[in-house]
Order: C-alpha cells, then structure tokens, then sequence
C-alpha cells in the first residue's frame, strides 16, 4: 500500500449506507463460504477423527457460492 492516498471520495449519507451494506453482505458471504468449508472436512474427515488428504487440499475456492 502507498505511504500516500492520491485521491478521495465524497459520499453522500445514503451512499455510504449503501456502501456499508455492500461490504457487510460480502463479509458475511466469506463467513458463509467458511463454515461450507469446515463443514465439508468435517464430512471428509469423519468429523475430525480421521486424517484426509482431499480434506486437507481444499481451500475456500472449492467451495460454491450458492
């Protein structure tokens, strides 16, 4: 990251709201997409009781959105 900003924005309070609300909905997704993760190791792994090496190569991204 640059030791300096080279530009800024202006939000209007509705915008920022808007803002806001966006970035909590993609916070929230994130946290959704990891406890899919733990809970599909958890499965491969028979709820932690036995080693698996699928288990242990998947990343949030073999995860679906849905």
């Amino acid at each position: 990251m640059a030791q300096r900003h080279n530009s800024v924005r202006s939000y209007t309070l509705c915008e920022f709201a808007q803002e806001q609300e966006v970035n909590h909905r993609e916070i929230l997704r994130e946290h959704l997409k990891e406890e899919k993760l733990h809970a599909k190791k958890m499965k491969l792994t028979k709820n932690g009781t036995v080693e698996s090496v699928e288990a242990d190569g998947l990343t949030l991204d073999d995860v679906s959105d849905e």
